[in-house]
């Protein structure tokens, strides 16, 4: 059981941490110093000082805060092709019930599926809890089973786009 607290408390600390710099992409300007307001953000949630300025420089720039202000269910309302969304059950940072949910609604009349692939995170690698340091332990690019699930969703999608 100290093994799950533990793993709960890590993903708690990376979320805190994740959404101090959401936080600022969600309103940052392209003119802003993003990179500064990301390490002052995370800073302030209790980052070590190295790592906040190691992540600004990553997330701070302008194509991130883009991505941020963009409505990723307008872009998919938007589009008329068939779409197949695939979600990693651990993954943090992209919550697959909740997001899969989401595209499903803005899609009801278009072809669409959205799958969830269990036991993996967003790189698809198995990992039971989803922390970030268990990120490429997993000893292999992608899950095998999660490669099957690839495969056979494409063809189920293209069956039911050539069909339709």
């Amino acid at each position: 059981m100290a093994d799950g607290d533990s793993a709960k408390r890590v993903n708690a600390a990376n979320r805190q941490l994740q959404e101090a710099v959401f936080g600022v992409l969600r309103i940052a300007d392209a003119d802003d110093d993003i990179a500064g307001q990301i390490e002052t953000a995370l800073i302030d949630a209790g980052a070590p000082a190295d790592l906040a300025q190691n992540q600004a420089a990553i997330w701070g720039q302008p194509y991130a805060a883009a991505s941020f202000q963009m409505d990723p269910g307008e872009a998919a309302a938007a589009y008329s092709g068939p779409v197949l969304a695939l979600f990693g059950q651990t993954h943090t940072q992209v919550l697959a019930g909740p997001n899969a949910d989401a595209l499903l609604d803005r899609r009801p009349n278009a072809q669409t599926r959205a799958v969830t692939v269990e036991g993996v995170d967003h790189l698809f690698q198995r990992n039971e809890s989803g922390a970030p340091a268990n990120y490429g332990s997993a000893g292999h690019a992608i899950a095998p089973g999660a490669a099957d699930v690839f495969a056979e969703e494409v063809r189920t999608l293209l069956d039911q786009a050539c069909d339709g």
